[in-house]
């Protein structure tokens, strides 16, 4: 029993963490929901226009205010030119 040693608690990890490509480019995310979801709940809400980025946290509208999240709960919003609010009236 005295050759015994502890065995270590856990060792640091350098794995890379996914990060889509394109979080830096898109003027909308969507932020997933960290919470307990009812059944078939989508787990992302809507888009959300961008304010401002830093290196792991970003500043994103949501309905009338300013929230500051990790770019861990963030996903690229690619949306259709259609559905952007245009001035222009559709053509006919």
């Amino acid at each position: 029993m005295e050759k015994l040693s502890p065995v270590p608690a856990s060792t640091p990890s350098n794995r890379a963490w996914f990060v889509y490509l394109a979080i830096n480019e898109c003027t909308y995310d969507f932020m997933r929901k960290d919470w307990v979801r009812t059944p078939l709940s989508p787990p992302y809400d809507g888009s959300c226009n961008v304010l401002s980025r830093q290196s792991k946290t970003f500043t994103l509208l949501i309905g009338s205010k300013q929230a500051t999240i990790s770019i861990d709960r963030l996903k690229p919003a690619f949306l259709e030119i259609e559905n952007l609010i245009t001035d222009s009236k559709p053509a006919t």
